[in-house]
């Protein structure tokens, strides 16, 4: 693979708008799923139009109504994020790789298409690729436990605490980009299995959390501030609206319910729409400026397995050569909890 200097390589934002294609069919796709929420939240709101006035305004029967609707919102999401929006973000990722190792794609090369086939490549099936991703989120979230307690000891010393309790806070939030990033060096590294190349991934982040740090505070600082200000500014409008429309107290408790499930997929959609994208190209052109150079440490693959069950699982399909072959075929995984 033709590797660029550092110096040379685009920027964030010129990644970004180079792979602006990727940005607006993942806005479509939220907007589409927004759009089917609220649609969903419509018709249990009119569900509980007509349970008040069956059951005289009991509270229990909206209770439940909002328990489903709550439970039908994360379900539906699940469905999305598994067979839909998995793919849509690391086909985005491939390309964003590819943009910063070499510059640009290949002359005459349809990014969508482009993004398509390196995930076909790669993971072979929506199935495989989720496995991964989830294998790799929740190897990264035991190693910041683990990284966490590293540092606990220093607890006791006079404001350090807060300043831990920070960037644990910090780190967490970004943690929900770093799986993207490792399944960049997945894509980077072809020469290996993607088994290999994941364990390899978590491994680098570990030695680099510090160097990702800044990167982490910056995305941290966008999220929040974006997605608490769009769920007020569409929350306090709806509530004005629900006190001028409910008539009693029940309606107005059904009606606020709804603003406030209302409020929270609108906010979300904004994150979706707006920040995940420049915080999926900045932490993966982060974390492969952090790791550029660097091998993996023996000694500390060693540790990580030890205290984090994921990446040992990661490890032992590693271990099976015909399980990898079969992954890169589009085969299902082995079952190798415990």
């Amino acid at each position: 693979m033709i590797r660029m200097e550092q110096s040379e390589r685009p920027s964030v934002f010129a990644i970004f708008m180079q792979t602006l294609p990727y940005v607006f069919m993942r806005a479509a796709v939220y907007l589409l799923f927004g759009l089917i929420l609220i649609v969903f939240l419509g018709i249990m709101g009119g569900i509980g139009y007509f349970a008040i006035g069956l059951f005289e305004g009991a509270a229990l029967p909206l209770f439940i109504i909002a328990i489903i609707a709550v439970g039908g919102l994360f379900g539906l999401a699940v469905l999305a994020k598994r067979y839909l929006i998995y793919l849509l973000r690391t086909a985005h990722v491939a390309v964003i790789t590819e943009v910063w190792t070499k510059g640009a794609l290949p002359e005459g090369v349809n990014q969508v298409s482009y993004g398509k086939e390196k995930v076909i490549q790669h993971f072979g099936s929506a199935s495989t690729m989720f496995f991964v991703d989830k294998l790799v989120d929740g190897a990264v979230r035991q190693v910041l436990n683990w990284l966490s307690r590293m540092t606990g000891f220093l607890g006791s010393v006079r404001g350090v605490k807060l300043i831990l309790s920070v960037i644990r806070r910090i780190l967490t939030v970004a943690v929900g980009y770093i799986d993207e990033a490792v399944m960049s060096y997945i894509i980077k590294n072809e020469e290996k299995n993607i088994w290999q190349a994941a364990t390899d991934g978590v491994v680098l982040y570990a030695q680099s959390w510090k160097s990702l740090l800044r990167m982490a505070v910056v995305i941290v600082f966008f999220v929040v501030v974006v997605w608490v200000a769009g769920f007020f500014i569409i929350l306090l409008p709806l509530l004005g609206l629900a006190r001028s429309m409910a008539v009693g107290s029940e309606m107005q408790m059904l009606y606020s319910i709804v603003a406030l499930l209302i409020s929270f997929v609108g906010a979300s959609m904004i994150k979706w729409l707006l920040v995940d994208p420049m915080a999926t190209v900045a932490m993966v052109v982060s974390f492969n400026k952090a790791v550029e150079g660097q091998e993996p440490s023996v000694d500390l693959r060693a540790r990580l397995a030890s205290v984090s069950s994921k990446f040992r699982r990661m490890m032992q399909q590693t271990d099976d050569r015909d399980l990898a072959e079969m992954v890169r075929e589009g085969g299902e995984p082995a079952d190798l909890s415990p």
